[in-house]
C-alpha cells in the first residue's frame, strides 16, 4: 500500500552553481528508493528560477523521507549537476493533527554535495491518496441484560485493557523503556 503526495515545485531563491546563475534548472523529487519525478526546466534562468509544476509521488507506507533536489544543465555539460538538496521527514508533511488533503507551503534551505548552503526551495505538499486515519471512537450502548453492544451494530472486537477497550485494527506503537538505577553524583 502506498500514500500519494502532490508536490508543487514553486520557485527557488538565490540558487547558484559555482557562484554562477543557473541555466535549465530542474527539480527532482523522490521518496526513499522510489523512482524520481522531475520538472521541466525553469522558464526563467538565473538565481531565482520558477517552475510552478505539480509532481505526483507515490510514497511507500514504510517511507521516512522525501528528497527534493535542484539540478542544472549548461550547454557544455552532458548531464545535470546537483545544485542543492534537502531530505524532508514524512512526519513533517503527514504527521500531527493536520487534516487529510491539507495543503502545506514549505521553504527549505538547500545544501550542495559538500554540505554548504546554496539557496532556498519553495514547495507545496498535499496528501492526495489514502493515508492512515485513526478510526472514530464507537459509542457503547448498555443493553438492559448487561451485554455490551456497539452503536454501529458491528460485533465487538479488540483487547480488553482494564475498563478501556482498544479496538482491533488500530496500530499501536510500543516504545521500549530502559529501567536503570538513577545516577548518584
Amino acid at each position: 500500500m502506498k500514500r500519494c503526495l502532490e508536490i508543487t515545485a514553486i520557485s527557488g531563491e538565490d540558487l547558484r552553481f559555482h557562484k554562477k546563475p543557473l541555466k535549465n534548472a530542474i527539480v527532482v523529487v523522490r521518496a526513499d528508493s522510489a523512482d524520481p519525478c522531475t520538472t521541466k526546466p525553469a522558464a526563467v534562468d538565473g538565481t531565482n528560477p520558477r517552475w510552478n509544476e505539480k509532481l505526483t509521488l507515490d510514497v511507500p507506507l514504510h517511507g521516512e523521507f522525501v528528497t527534493v533536489e535542484v539540478h542544472c544543465k549548461r550547454s557544455s555539460w552532458r548531464d545535470h549537476k546537483l545544485v542543492g538538496g534537502v531530505r524532508i521527514p514524512i512526519t513533517e508533511i503527514l504527521g500531527g493533527l493536520t487534516p487529510e488533503n491539507y495543503l502545506h507551503f514549505l521553504s527549505y534551505r538547500l545544501r550542495d554535495n559538500y554540505g554548504i548552503r546554496n539557496g532556498i526551495i519553495n514547495i507545496s505538499v498535499k496528501s492526495t491518496g489514502p493515508s492512515y486515519v485513526m478510526p472514530r471512537p464507537q459509542l457503547e450502548l448498555r443493553v438492559p441484560t448487561g451485554e455490551r453492544k456497539m452503536a454501529s451494530g458491528r460485533p465487538e472486537l479488540g483487547v480488553l485493557t482494564g475498563e478501556r477497550k482498544v479496538p482491533s485494527g488500530v496500530i499501536v506503537t510500543g516504545v521500549p523503556v530502559w529501567l536503570a538505577q538513577p545516577c548518584n553524583y
